[in-house]
């Protein structure tokens, strides 16, 4: 180490990010080395062996000199949480390792059993999703007070409660049909509403959600009010659990209130006084930071975040029959005016862009006033216009939806400082391609599968999870440096790693303005086997949704197991087949019946909107 830092002057790490600091002081004492802390002796770790302990510098060195055929061991006992009194010490030193594996593995091989199960013919994507729920439940913990209320942690114990992405965990627990863990985590905010503000020239912060007793991170984030209000209302429309809702229905409330209240700080009375202003901002929240940036403006995602949780709020009271129902659904409605009326504005306001194939096309600023692009990958990309379309704001299949999907497959994920670089894009596009610098935290695939635009939702999919996947942990990181693939450490980001699971769940099981669609995404390349894949319990606002697929590419034909427990029957149910040829549809049978209603190409069989089991077949 001293080389590199020799070597790299006074960088602070090396070409492989590891770092270039002081180490700690390292000594032994009998069976335990010990470091130092703050000026603090600190227990690093209790060891067995039979090796001769030698300093080294700073450090230390177990060496044993081995004869041929001769062996040596080291056990090293290291603590998680720093031990306190010498009963915690020896409880350290007594524990076995063969037995502490054995109850570790059979703990959580059993936690990973609970919820939503998903089979593919790969590996990887198993294993994957197997292991993410015990990653979630080691990261997370539950308040001291015994209240059963779970903090949310965005990745390896050390993260706080980042609101924005704890809700992405909570979404995919919700998928896997796990509600108690969804509560539990919902409850935070709850309970903590209004304690803690956020960064904006707001009048209060009475109703925000934010606060968790201390433990609420990223402060700046002023989407991270609209993100939960979302979820409150989300796990409603999707559980339906009315005695649930009604202890929270006052909490949705006062966080519905807060948004209205800062509203009218930019109102019609105020329009054009505010300084700066054109009056583009009327109806907007008022200025404000975003994410890790603090400047404060007139932020396109807070606003599009924000008035998605005020107008999940209004379905919710809706379909709850409180009184404050009608007057919320008023004031979302008036909120997607003024943010539209703003938008469309900015766009008017700002440059055309040129995309790859020489066509030019509008722009969606990030904020207000900002003509063109704006600075750096979190502004422009990450917080970007996309958002107008995963907040439903904008609707993916309109021609504003695709001025954006085009804009940023084609620009906004290519080029530093927006994306990663792509030197040559005819040769390196369509394995670098489709993802942005954090390739798993932005849902920018979505609009896509919406739009049945299957093939580039599958791309950005395995682009984004080969991005960041480690094997040896089977775990996603958040930033794949110093180069795409690998990351010099693995520590696991839940809310990213909770995205890619959710996206991979979608394949098998999607839902949209009615539509619960079965299959809609599975790659065609599994069906050219003969190997079942499916998914188990997959939790949706209809109910709770199976799927088995079972190819037989030696007769041409796909059967596919249906099992759904509905809630809510949905509007319309398609199962989709998707041939590993794209061969249409010849013939259908439902339940060893012949079943007329399916569309060829598409290979969507329409079935009836009801519980129970049923066993489709189609021919090609």
């Amino acid at each position: 180490n001293r080389r590199d830092e020799l070597a790299h002057g006074d960088r602070w790490q090396t070409d492989t990010l590891v770092p270039l600091c002081e180490r700690e002081q390292l000594t032994v004492e009998g069976d335990q080395l010990m470091g130092e802390f703050q000026g603090a002796p600190v227990l690093r770790m209790v060891f067995q062996t039979d090796m001769d302990t030698v300093p080294a510098g700073d450090g230390v060195r177990f060496r044993k000199e081995l004869q041929p055929g001769e062996h040596c061991e080291l056990l090293a006992h290291i603590p998680f949480i720093a031990l306190e009194s010498v009963a915690e010490v020896e409880a350290l030193r007594g524990l076995d390792f063969e037995r502490c594996y054995d109850e570790m593995a059979r703990y959580w091989r059993a936690e990973s059993r609970k919820g939503a199960q998903i089979h593919t013919p790969d590996a990887h994507l198993n294993a994957a999703y197997v292991g993410h729920l015990p990653i979630v439940l080691m990261s997370d913990f539950g308040h001291p007070d015994g209240s059963g209320i779970v903090n949310t942690s965005v990745g390896a114990c050390t993260y706080g409660n980042y609101t924005n992405e704890s809700v992405m965990i909570v979404e995919e627990l919700e998928q896997r049909g796990l509600a108690e863990e969804v509560r539990r985590r919902l409850a935070v905010w709850t309970r903590y509403q209004g304690t803690v503000g956020l960064k904006g020239r707001f009048t209060d912060h009475e109703g925000v959600f934010f606060g968790a007793d201390g433990l609420e991170s990223g402060q700046s984030y002023n989407q991270h009010h609209g993100w939960a209000l979302w979820a409150l209302a989300r796990h409603y429309l999707h559980a339906g659990d009315r005695e649930w809702f009604a202890g929270v229905a006052d909490n949705v409330v006062r966080a519905a209130e807060w948004i209205v209240r800062q509203r009218r700080e930019t109102g019609r009375e105020t329009a054009g006084d505010l300084p700066h202003s054109r009056g583009w901002e009327r109806g907007f929240l008022p200025a404000g930071a975003l994410e890790d940036v603090d400047d404060y403006f007139y932020w396109l995602s807070t606003n599009s975040l924000t008035w998605r949780g005020l107008e999940s709020a209004a379905a919710a009271l809706e379909r709850f029959g409180h009184p404050e129902a009608t007057r919320f659904r008023q004031e979302a409605d008036a909120y997607r005016d003024d943010l539209v009326r703003g938008f469309e504005t900015a766009r008017r306001h700002s440059p055309l862009i040129r995309l790859r194939d020489g066509r030019w096309i509008p722009h969606y600023p990030s904020r207000l006033y900002c003509r063109g692009r704006d600075y750096g990958w979190i502004r422009e990309t990450l917080e970007g216009s996309v958002y107008l379309l995963i907040s439903g704001l904008y609707t993916p299949e309109s021609k504003e939806g695709g001025w954006i999907l085009d804009d940023f497959l084609d620009t906004r994920y290519m080029d530093p400082p927006f994306g990663y670089r792509i030197e040559d894009p005819q040769t390196q596009w369509f394995d670098s391609g489709g993802f942005s610098v954090q390739p798993n935290l932005l849902a920018g695939l979505l609009p896509h599968l919406d739009r049945d635009e299957i093939g580039v939702y599958l791309w950005m999919f395995f682009n984004a999870w080969a991005a960041c996947y480690r094997e040896e942990v089977q775990a996603m990181v958040e930033h794949p440096l110093p180069v795409l693939g690998f990351s010099n450490s693995a520590p696991f980001k839940t809310s990213d790693q909770s995205n890619a699971m959710k996206w991979l769940a979608y394949m098998f099981v999607y839902e949209r303005d009615g539509l619960l669609h079965l299959g809609r995404a599975l790659p065609r390349t599994w069906f050219a086997g003969d190997e079942t894949f499916g998914a188990t319990r997959l939790s949706t606002p209809a109910g709770i949704v199976s799927i088995a697929y079972h190819p037989q590419p030696w007769a041409d034909q796909v059967e596919a197991e249906v099992e759904l427990e509905l809630r809510r029957p949905p509007e319309r149910l398609l199962l989709r087949f998707r041939h590993p040829h794209r061969k249409p549809i010849r013939s259908a049978s439902v339940d060893g019946r012949p079943h007329a209603a399916f569309n060829a190409e598409h290979g969507d069989v329409e079935l009836p909107p009801a519980s129970g089991q049923i066993r489709v077949s189609v021919s090609y």
